[in-house]
């Protein structure tokens, strides 16, 4: 921490009238944000804040870095700690608190004499409990839809959400959707049938045994209704269709929002405020779901506490689990990788697992995740420094030096796995300097959804210069040494002589075959970051949630990605699947819930 001591012009001039000067400190201090560090400049006079300035550079614009102002202007103006979060920045809002309170211990005060509440009758109290026929836990796709379709079918809802804003991931995914026999594709002329979708599930997964049967033939019959009735209830799409870029269809039947994922999200949350006005469905964010209320192995209810920590009991029949995955929980991710990143949405830390774990559920693949390679681990857990993966003329070795894949040619799945069974999980890229094109930059700061290229190439320069995470040498033996790659020499000559021929007998690389004929060379250190997760509580084919025995937990349903993708696609990644989960067992769960409740 680095203290800047300033005397103030009015100071200066007070002491000139009365003789006597307050004198004022600054300090700064950073926090993690949404999508990188958020840096503040904090003014103490007389114990008291002053001001804050925020650096929100990472932020995202016209969101995070407007709700960091605002919090920055509200620890003033009340001079408390205890500032809720702004609607949709929650990250950046906390990022802001927790930096300035670290300037203030800094700054030898006690942060805890600013977390006194204005007003103390708004924190720390019992609600009265609410009564409700289907709980949604989870504001994102898979909690819009299972509301709006609960309240379709006849059920008082009421969906909780512990941000301030719905959507989830949704909003800034690419908004790929895939299904079989929607009316985009029958439009569009594509043949397809949920047996030949089922077919396809099959053949990525390697084998029914890698999936849940009932639930993968589930998703191939329903999917395609599921997206015909997203546009009947205002998801606009684009009249357009793909085969993903993960594992390809074997025909075009990926949908996609007209705006990205954003369409999808809003759509639906569009249908939800219809339903609110219509006295269906009751909202509740900034509540975090932290226990189910339990009666006779039942659930019947949820336990959720608001950002200023009152307590709020809902009862119902049904409670559907679409709190996301756990892409971002530090906890079980860390338990299956030596070295991860977050990239994916920071609130996805595996609450509907820890919900259904409560109520005795049984779990899937939790020690298998996805993940995509190429973070630079230049800030831990929260990296956000990625390189091209595909960048002209890579190759990548293991901590030994040695080759490990096809670095242009090989499907995600085998690009995945590359980094899952290095050792470490850590990967070198290596490139020449005739490979470098100034117009292509090797990095991007930023996280899955908001990226930013190193056009400047100062995020490069800079890291060559600290020589940790990109190591420069003059010659391959010498680059060997200093990042202790013994075999790499050995393994670039063995390359080299591949180039010439044309041909690449260790791997098959048949793309941009290009010799390291001249240095300097470097090597780029790169660890896999996680996107979403595999794994999730057991359900059948009805979308409720079972114990280890299979037996069904009454009053409990799953959607979306806490069922965990890898019930329908094994370990394998597939295009429009994800936001296909949320809509499809999203519809799925809310049909079972609400027949439960209401009959």
């Amino acid at each position: 921490m680095k203290q800047i001591l300033a005397i103030l012009l009015s100071a200066l001039l007070l002491a000139a009238c009365v003789g006597a000067a307050a004198e004022a400190t600054v300090w700064t201090a950073d926090a993690q944000g949404n999508n990188g560090r958020v840096y503040v400049t904090v003014q103490i006079e007389d114990g008291a804040v002053k001001a804050v300035d925020v650096d929100t550079n990472y932020e995202t614009g016209g969101l995070g870095d407007v709700a960091a102002q605002k919090v920055a202007e509200e620890i003033v103006a009340g001079q408390t700690l205890l500032v809720d979060a702004v609607a949709g920045a929650t990250f950046s809002s906390k990022a802001v608190l927790a930096a300035v309170e670290t300037a203030i211990a800094e700054a030898g005060l006690d942060p805890e004499a600013f977390k006194v509440p204005a007003d103390a009758s708004a924190y720390n109290q019992t609600r009265d409990p609410i009564e409700t026929d289907v709980i949604v836990v989870g504001g994102g796709l898979a909690g819009l839809v299972a509301a709006n379709r609960a309240a379709e079918d006849g059920a008082r809802v009421v969906l909780v959400e512990k941000s301030g804003v719905l959507g989830g991931a949704a909003r800034y995914a690419m908004g790929w959707i895939s299904g079989a026999g929607f009316r985009i594709q029958q439009g569009l002329g594509v043949e397809d049938s949920p047996e030949l979708f089922y077919s396809d599930i099959v053949g990525f997964a390697g084998s029914e045994e890698e999936i849940n049967v009932d639930l993968a033939k589930y998703y191939a019959e329903a999917s395609g209704p599921a997206i015909d009735w997203m546009q009947d209830n205002g998801v606009e799409f684009k009249d357009e269709l793909n085969v993903g870029i993960y594992d390809p269809m074997s025909v075009y039947r990926v949908a996609w929002g007209l705006n990205n994922g954003f369409s999808l999200s809003s759509g639906m949350e569009k249908k939800l405020n219809e339903n609110v006005e219509a006295g269906m469905v009751q909202v509740l964010t900034f509540h975090k779901a932290t226990e189910l209320i339990l009666e006779d192995g039942a659930v019947v209810g949820v336990k959720a506490f608001d950002s200023r920590n009152n307590e709020q009991d809902i009862f119902g029949r049904s409670t559907i689990l679409a709190a996301g995955g756990y892409g971002a929980s530090r906890e079980r991710l860390e338990s299956i990788f030596d070295n991860i990143g977050c990239g994916y949405i920071t609130t996805a830390l595996g609450e509907g697992c820890d919900l259904a774990e409560q109520a005795g559920a049984g779990f899937h693949h939790l020690d298998y995740n996805p993940i995509t390679g190429g973070v630079l681990p230049n800030d831990g857990f929260y990296s956000n420094i990625r390189m091209n993966v595909k960048y002209n003329g890579v190759i990548y070795v293991n901590l030994d030096g040695d080759r490990v894949f096809d670095e242009i040619g090989s499907n995600y799945k085998a690009r995945s796995d590359a980094w899952i069974h290095a050792p470490a999980n850590t990967l070198w890229g290596i490139l020449a300097e005739p490979m470098l094109n100034p117009e292509t930059p090797v990095l991007n700061a930023g996280n899955s959804w908001f990226t930013t290229a190193d056009t400047d190439w100062a995020i490069w320069n800079s890291l060559v210069e600290e020589g940790e995470l990109i190591v420069k040498a003059d010659t391959l033996e010498e680059l060997a040494e200093k990042i202790g790659a013994a075999n790499l020499p050995d393994t670039v000559n063995a390359y080299n002589g591949y180039a010439a021929a044309g041909k690449d007998e260790q791997f098959g690389r048949a793309d941009n075959l290009i010799a390291f004929e001249e240095g300097p060379f470097y090597a780029i250190k790169t660890i896999p970051y996680a996107g979403r997760s595999a794994g999730g509580p057991l359900t059948n084919g009805k979308l409720e949630v079972l114990t280890e025995a299979g037996e069904v937990i009454p009053g409990l349903y799953a959607a979306g990605e806490t069922v965990g993708f890898a019930v329908i696609s094994g370990e394998a990644s597939v295009s429009g699947m994800y936001l296909g989960m949320a809509a499809t067992y999203g519809i799925g769960a809310a049909d079972s819930a609400a027949s439960y409740a209401i009959g």
